[in-house]
């Protein structure tokens, strides 16, 4: 620590963002071996309350922090997120660790880690665990039958989404700095929402799949969960490129942060949301505020029937593609282990047994069409605006709203990527977010604009200031 600096409270950085931890760390206030610290002692203290991680690698995080903390007195730093603490969902593989994908067993113990692990680890970032999500991460509920419900940081018994709901509630309650989701539907917009922060879901391909138990070859996506729009400028960059071996993979340009004005900004917004989706009041007037903010600083909407989209529709017949593809995925553990599957999993899993070809054929041809609708819906704006989720996080054990994923799982049809930004705040005290999608590869673009609009709200309070958990 350098005789200048002012040194900090590590605990006190458990709640800011990626980018003030870093800075925190580059001036001295804190190592990573403190921050490191505070964050296993924050697990410690509330993790029975969230049960959002599974699996807490304290002595490898610890040897982890103390080597970054060499390099950096050695001038040998990594980049920003070298000394910070990540963790990942746990059906991305993390070498000499269990990967369970939300089963009652893992289904092996990673030799390796997967690519997008590896990059974290290459950039320094202290791995400190692997997170909670719903079962074969299907569901937005994050009530897994075998480790146990994972509980939203913002209210007394309230889910934090799915299926990366073990990734939302660490983000939001300050106990890793940036996590690892995947987005098959919306599984990490999702979390994102109901927790507070901001979820990406970048282009199909962007980010490699290899090394992540698989959902659906043609919908999955892995993205990151962080504390603010800024912190994405330098995480995405870490984590984009082709990976070898990862058929998924595709080529995009680097991406390089951009600046975006609302002024003059060409957004197109939904006129008739309301026909298709059932929308909760709270929710509905945000999408009017928010609406009306961005024209107050200059933006064009250009209003948008969706009634083409059929939102229902089109995550019914991703649901029919999701199981398809589990059945595959999980074709060992159904075989051999199947008491390590739940009697729920089993039963949607014996359903698309039953299948015929052509209903499978037509499901994946509902894709297509949803996703045309989605892009004509976009046509040459540069972003869609839309609520992430139709209502607030619900308690556990309440029904799950049917459409509770309509308004994300239309994205991952058609490749798109899309960002879940916190802007408000329900009457009971429940983030509410709105998600921006754009043209693929246009993930800059989006970042700068979900800033921006996170701007228009600056009342809204930062996420998570207190962790009721699962109550008393």
């Amino acid at each position: 620590m350098s005789a200048a600096a002012t040194p900090a409270r590590p605990e006190a950085l458990l709640l800011r963002d990626a980018t003030e931890q870093a800075r925190a760390l580059a001036a001295g206030e804190a190592s990573s071996e403190q921050l490191i610290e505070a964050t296993l002692a924050a697990i410690d203290r509330l993790n029975p309350r969230l049960n959002c991680f599974l699996h807490v690698d304290e002595e490898g995080a610890r040897e982890a922090a103390r080597a970054s903390d060499r390099r950096r007195r050695e001038g040998a730093l990594r980049g920003p997120l070298d000394g910070l603490p990540v963790a990942v969902k746990d059906n991305i593989d993390v070498c000499g660790m269990p990967t369970t994908a939300g089963l009652r067993q893992p289904l092996h113990d990673a030799g390796d880690d997967a690519p997008v692990v590896h990059r974290l680890r290459a950039a320094g970032g202290v791995l400190i665990g692997k997170l909670n999500m719903d079962e074969a991460a299907l569901g937005t509920a994050n009530a897994n039958p075998h480790h146990g419900a994972c509980y939203n940081p913002w209210g007394n018994g309230y889910v934090p989404g799915g299926s990366s709901g073990g990734s939302g509630s660490a983000v939001a309650a300050g106990l890793c700095a940036l996590a690892l989701g995947t987005d098959t539907m919306g599984s990490v917009r999702i979390p994102a929402a109901c927790c507070g922060v901001v979820g990406l879901k970048p282009s199909v391909g962007r980010i490699p799949n290899r090394g992540v138990v698989a959902c659906s070859r043609r919908l999955d996506t892995v993205g990151p969960l962080v504390r603010g729009p800024r912190d994405l400028d330098w995480i995405l960059p870490l984590l984009e490129g082709l990976a070898p071996a990862d058929a998924s993979g595709r080529l995009y340009p680097a991406y390089v942060p951009a600046t975006a004005s609302l002024a003059g900004l060409s957004l197109a917004v939904a006129t008739d949301l309301g026909q298709s989706v059932a929308l909760s009041p709270e929710v509905e007037q945000l999408y009017r505020d928010a609406q009306a903010e961005l024209q107050a600083r200059g933006a064009a909407l250009q209003g948008v029937s969706v009634m083409g989209l059929d939102f229902g529709a089109c995550r019914r017949a991703g649901l029919v593609v999701v199981e398809g593809d589990l059945r595959i995925a999980l074709a060992e553990p159904l075989a051999e282990r199947p008491d390590d599957i739940s009697p729920e999993l089993h039963k949607m899993l014996a359903w698309i047994v039953g299948r015929s070809a052509p209903e499978l054929a037509a499901a994946d041809w509902a894709l297509d069409r949803a996703a045309e609708a989605l892009l004509a819906c976009l046509g040459d704006r540069r972003a869609l605006l839309l609520p992430t989720v139709p209502v607030p996080a619900f308690l556990h054990g309440s029904p799950v709203p049917s459409g509770h994923a309509d308004l994300t799982a239309v994205v991952n049809m058609a490749g798109l990527p899309a960002i879940s930004v916190p802007v408000g705040l329900s009457s009971e005290g429940l983030p509410l977010a709105l998600q921006l999608i754009g043209p693929l590869g246009s993930e800059a673009e989006l970042v700068a604009l979900a800033a921006g609009l996170a701007d228009c709200f600056p009342e809204c309070p930062p996420p998570c200031t207190g962790v009721p958990g699962k109550g008393k």
